[in-house]
Order: structure tokens, then sequence, then C-alpha cells
């Protein structure tokens, strides 16, 4: 009986993990937000940003890159970190995007976070899919500032949307900043 019940407790734990979102939290040190990816999709640290992941969807039609801007860079000088910040950005979408036109911008509010967002398309190079591309800069505390860069094909933002409108919802403030603004 007792090795049926130790059986049944961890088939349900083991179900529990695997249908849950994955939860990252940056920086490491002092999370100030997190957000949820599902378990189905792969995500890695990205080695070449100090704080940042790459989510892939499981068919790998949908990537999101959340990384953070440099915290000393946005203490020195803001402006100049999101200058440099769009800029890093505008590099990755010339490798990989080519007539990238910007088609909607403007600002908003989730889970208490400001942010700014572009919407945009293009072609990419790769495969030469029609692709949407939207940015978003966040700032949970005016102090840290985090990109969040998405692409993928109409067809895929489709299948996926329920997924992206989650992850998106799950961004929060984390830690004793999320407690005050």
């Amino acid at each position: 009986m007792l090795k049926k019940t130790a059986i049944a407790l961890m088939l349900f734990f083991i179900m529990i993990s695997c249908s849950s979102a994955q939860t990252l939290s940056f920086p490491s040190d002092e999370p100030v937000i997190s957000i949820n990816f599902p378990r189905s999709w792969s995500v890695e640290i990205d080695q070449d940003e100090e704080a940042g992941v790459i989510a892939l969807s499981r068919d790998e039609e949908i990537e999101i890159d959340f990384w953070m801007i440099n915290r000393r860079a946005m203490r020195r000088n803001s402006d100049l970190a999101i200058e440099k910040a769009m800029n890093q950005v505008e590099k990755i979408i010339n490798d990989f995007v080519r007539n990238y036109e910007v088609t909607q911008e403007g600002e908003g509010e989730i889970n208490d976070i400001d942010y700014f967002f572009l919407e945009g398309k293009g072609v990419y190079k790769e495969s030469r899919e029609r692709i949407k591309v939207n940015i978003a800069l966040l700032t949970p505390d005016r102090e840290h500032l985090f990109v969040l860069l998405y692409w993928g094909t109409n067809e895929a933002e489709s299948i996926h949307k329920r997924e992206l409108d989650k992850i998106f919802e799950s961004i929060q403030k984390v830690g004793y900043r999320a407690r005050r603004r």
C-alpha cells in the first residue's frame, strides 16, 4: 500500500512539474522582474547577454529574446542606455530581417510595469517568410530596463496565441521593489 501511494505521489508531482511554467527572474542577484515560459518551450540562457534568455516554441516558429540593459549604464545616463539598447535591437533585426518597417508604436502597462513597444514586419532572410517583429522596453522600477524582442510568422502567432498571451501576462515585478513604486 505504501509503495502504491509513493508511486502515485511521484506521478502526481511529475505531472505538475511538466504542466507548469518555467519562471525566470532577473537579474539573478536581486530580481525585480519575472517572466514565465511554457514547459513545452525551450529556454536557454543567452550567452551574449549578462542577464537574458532565448525562448523558442516547441515547433521553433516563435522566438522571444528577453534581456536586461546594463544597470550601471542605466544609472549613469538612462537616455544613452535606451539609445544603445535600441541600436542593439536594430542590429539584431538587420542581421535576420530584410525590409523591416514599424507598423505601430505605443506605450502601456502590464502588471504595474510600464512599457514602450514597437510592432513591425519584414522578411526573414533565411526562409524568405514574412514575419512580425515586436519590441518592448519594460521598466519595473525606473532603475532597470528590459528588452523583449519577439518574432514569428502570422500563422505561428495564431497557433501560439494563447501561449504568447500567457507569457506576456506573466511578466511581473518581484522582490522588494515590487512593493514600492
